[in-house]
């Protein structure tokens, strides 16, 4: 997400509500987190508009929305999962936060933004539009030779495995999490002889079949180097563990700007877009003849990186909903 804030600092103004700075160990963190909450308070007043990615234990910033709400006209909210599903995968103590948080919200002026019709009914949300998420492509000028000299190694076995006739595929994870379905990609992918992976992040899993190839976490202008040298980029595979059916991702969207078709195993947004039909493959009731074809395929990588920089950008993505 970290790429995606860049991205829209270049055309608006953006602040990440974080960690408390470590100014100072002489002052307790209870004071510093008091003297952020004061300053974003008068940050927010001072925007015409305020779009805000709703997180779970940020209660303050959702009542302060609540308050400007009814002084302000511009205000939406984006919601990406149904909350309480996730939260008991990962974080059981934000339950209350995340409850205070949505309370105040609901009750306010602001315009909801679901990516999803699902997650719109799950969350009780009124007035709400649903809002796929878009994307903006940030890479390219932070990469450096030395960067290259480390990638240049995977880059060598990527290649050798493509002279074996192989198709790569790529998966990234920026965490742990369940919904990622390391098992699943084991059962589609491992051992399999016309196949080789590559695994960018951090997973659960530890040994990985003979055909997968592990770099460990890298930024983004890392990630784009090796999709040079990909075929297909996989999504999340275990979705429904956390209730949901149905999402919008950011990860898929980077896919498709790297010009890369995608392996999912949930309903995808983009689905309901006829540009965007034939380069993704939903591993879910799909025949071994059907899975065949999609990999066979050729598909102009070209092509679907400038179709999907258009239509994803997140100015082209706000303005079909009116936002800003």
């Amino acid at each position: 997400m970290t790429h995606q804030v860049k991205a829209l600092s270049s055309k608006y103004t953006v602040d990440e509500y974080g960690v408390i700075p470590d100014i100072s160990k002489k002052v307790p963190k209870v004071i510093l987190g008091v003297i952020r909450e004061i300053t974003l308070f008068f940050k927010l007043i001072k925007y015409p508009c305020i779009y805000y990615r709703y997180c779970t234990h940020q209660p303050f910033v959702s009542f302060y929305l609540f308050v400007l709400s009814f002084f302000k006209k511009k205000i939406w909210v984006e919601y990406n999962s149904k909350y309480l599903d996730e939260l008991k995968l990962i974080e059981k103590n934000q339950y209350i936060t995340h409850r205070v948080s949505l309370f105040w919200l609901r009750k306010s002026r602001v315009i909801h933004l679901p990516v999803t019709t699902e997650i719109g009914i799950a969350e009780k949300l009124p007035r709400y539009r649903e809002l796929g998420n878009g994307y903006t492509k940030t890479c390219g000028s932070s990469f450096s030779k030395k960067d290259k000299a480390v990638l240049s190694p995977y880059a060598k076995v990527i290649l050798q495995q493509k002279s074996f006739g192989k198709k790569i595929f790529i998966m990234c994870c920026s965490d742990i999490y369940p919904w990622n379905g390391e098992e699943v990609l084991i059962d589609f992918l491992g051992n399999r002889e016309d196949a080789f992976v590559i695994l960018v992040g951090k997973y659960a899993i530890k040994k990985w079949p003979s055909n997968f190839l592990h770099c460990g976490m890298l930024d983004i202008d890392e990630i784009y180097y090796l999709y040079n040298f990909v075929d297909f980029g996989i999504g999340t595979l275990a979705l429904q563990v956390k209730g949901l059916n149905e999402a919008c991702t950011l990860k898929v969207r980077e896919y498709l700007c790297a010009g890369l078709p995608v392996i999912i195993s949930y309903s995808e947004t983009l689905y309901k877009c006829e540009w965007a039909k034939p380069y993704i493959m939903d591993l879910r009731n799909t025949s071994e003849k059907t899975l065949m074809q999609f990999m066979n395929n050729n598909y102009d990588r070209v092509q679907l990186q400038k179709i999907a920089e258009h239509k994803l950008s997140w100015v082209s993505t706000f303005e079909n909903v009116g936002v800003l």
